[in-house]
């Protein structure tokens, strides 16, 4: 577990994210497989808040419930994605599930 967010955290340090000093923050996670679940528990371990989404709800509430999250479900998807402080996607690439009208100013 504490090897896989390692592995992420260094990951994700490339593109200029850091997982730690979260606390507080509010974090949209997206996927529930192996990535997710060292992210969840990075958030968990630094005192964020997550929320979860994944298109299989059950695997999505097994995260949820090992990790204090909350779920995310599909309908209430672009609500979230406008009131998280971070979004962090673990699905493959490729795969769209945001739409980039959610994330601009009319």
């Amino acid at each position: 577990k504490e090897s896989s967010f390692c592995h992420i955290s260094m990951e994700l340090k490339k593109f200029g994210i850091k997982i730690q000093n979260k606390k507080n923050k509010t974090i949209l996670l997206i996927g529930a497989g192996g990535a997710a679940k060292a992210v969840a528990y990075s958030i968990q371990k630094n005192g964020g808040f997550v929320n979860i989404y994944n298109r299989t709800q059950s695997k999505a509430e097994n995260i949820a419930a090992k990790y204090s999250a909350e779920i995310c479900l599909h309908e209430d998807l672009e609500k979230v994605c406008k009131n998280v402080d971070i979004i962090i996607n673990t699905v493959p690439t490729g795969i769209k599930i945001l739409k980039d009208k959610w994330f601009h100013s009319k």
